[in-house]
């Protein structure tokens, strides 16, 4: 056993030992690079643990589902990308698109999201698949993240963002405003609960980083952050995958630590494994096909396999993202009510593809317009429901909001786009609120 394997053994051991004092929540990412090859690692530390490996599509159209009374986001992917998706499809906690693009979440206490105006907005965990739809380098990221605003909808989060050359920056919403840390301002490229500036401020007063403190072996956020920026510095003759499994190891928190992921940009891959099944796994975005007249591909998280998976993958369906909701909102289902939860399943009804198929067309139509009308948008009027008013409600004009019959990703856009029903919207807030409350304890 040389010095590195020992060392982490030691550190894996103390970690064991201390879990059960260590906070609710305290998710690690970092980035470690051997012979010039570069894996981020993260460990995803909550008391959920469903969740799907996600392929998602590029080519297609989004607007972001948002409350009422914002402008939202609207995009066509550029890129095809793997995420791991716990709160439903489109909104993502971590992934890695087809140019080496990572980009992962850790909860943040100190996140304060800008106040509502009339840029795009977008929730917070929708950003991610926002970032990994559109860029390809952190540099692009770097441009791009001050085009849209985040509305926070679920979580008070921040990010770190990598990219295949080893390239890192960190995205922060501190005291209502976007902070960047980049270029030469990162000094390890690491991110756990605490904010950038206030990590890099502790990390100076341990030995090997300017200061004389020893490495610490505790669970807090700022302990994590200097442990894990140490190990994924440290000379080893470790390779990877392994080496950035050994520095989770050295981060793990128990049972909380729900999965532990290994994002290889270089390579388009992505080892896993979790706390309930914890072989690993490994899949690579060159498995499948991207365009999105294939259509987006889901694997429960934590299947029972080893190894390459990439042929227990199924199609995407609403009922699947279904039953994901249904276990990772189990406890908030009631509060939320019906609208609301029907609300999250179905949106992502709303995406539509804007690649040609075989036949000349989007989902089939020779032209690429669904219904042969001209307009692209599968309805024989333009009007998503036939009423003439243009929105996809059949009586939106009298603010009822009951949209009729489904038909498809217009029955969505109408529940989306109809908000000015005041129970719809009172039941929106509600449910929004609930899931804060539910979400707030930090990570």
């Amino acid at each position: 056993m040389n010095r590195t394997t020992h060392r982490l053994s030691a550190l894996f051991a103390v970690s064991v030992l201390t879990w059960a004092a260590s906070p609710a929540w305290a998710c690690t990412t970092f980035l470690v690079t051997l012979d010039e090859e570069h894996a981020v690692g993260n460990s995803y530390d909550w008391d959920i643990g469903c969740a799907n490996v996600t392929v998602n599509s590029r080519g297609e159209a989004k607007r972001a589902l948002l409350l009422p009374g914002q402008t939202p986001a609207e995009w066509v992917s550029r890129y095809g990308s793997i995420t791991i998706n716990q709160y439903g499809h489109e909104n993502p906690t971590a992934g890695m698109n087809e140019a080496g693009l990572v980009v992962e979440q850790m909860w943040l206490d100190d996140t304060e999201y800008p106040p509502a105006d009339d840029a795009p907005a977008l929730g917070e965990l929708q950003w991610m698949q926002y970032m990994l739809d559109n860029f390809g380098t952190v540099a692009e990221v770097v441009d791009g993240a001050s085009g849209v605003r985040v509305s926070s909808f679920f979580a008070t989060i921040h990010y770190l963002v990598c990219d295949v050359t080893g390239e890192c920056a960190t995205f922060e919403y501190l005291d209502g405003a976007l902070v960047i840390t980049s270029g030469d301002d990162i000094v390890v490229d690491t991110l756990t609960n605490s904010t950038y500036a206030d990590s890099v401020a502790f990390l100076a007063e341990h030995v090997g980083f300017g200061g004389d403190l020893e490495i610490p072996t505790g669970m807090g956020s700022l302990d994590r952050f200097v442990r894990a920026s140490a190990l994924a510095l440290e000379e080893t003759e470790d390779v990877l995958p392994d080496r950035a499994f050994s520095i989770l190891d050295s981060v793990n928190v128990g049972p909380r630590s729900q999965w532990n992921l290994v994002w290889m940009p270089g390579q388009g891959r992505l080892y896993f494994r979790t706390h309930t099944t914890p072989t690993i796994k490994f899949v690579d975005l060159a498995d499948f096909d991207l365009d999105c007249t294939a259509g987006p591909m889901v694997l429960d998280i934590d299947t029972e396999a080893e190894g390459h998976v990439a042929d227990r993958f199924v199609e995407y369906t609403t009922d699947a993202n279904r039953t994901l909701l249904e276990e990772s909102m189990a406890d908030m289902i009631d509060d939320l009510g019906p609208v609301v939860f029907e609300l999250l399943v179905t949106y992502p009804e709303s995406v539509t593809c804007t690649l040609e198929t075989e036949d000349g067309g989007p989902d089939g139509d020779a032209d690429g317009d669904i219904d042969g009308d001209g307009d692209g948008d599968g309805d024989a009027d333009g009007d998503a429901d036939g009423d003439g008013d243009g929105g996809g409600d059949a009586d939106a004009d009298d603010g009822s909001g009951d949209g009729g019959e489904d038909d498809g990703c217009s029955c969505t856009a109408a529940t989306h786009e109809g908000l000015g029903a005041g129970a719809l919207l009172a039941a929106i807030v509600l449910g929004a609120a609930l899931v804060l409350r539910r979400l707030d304890r930090g990570r």
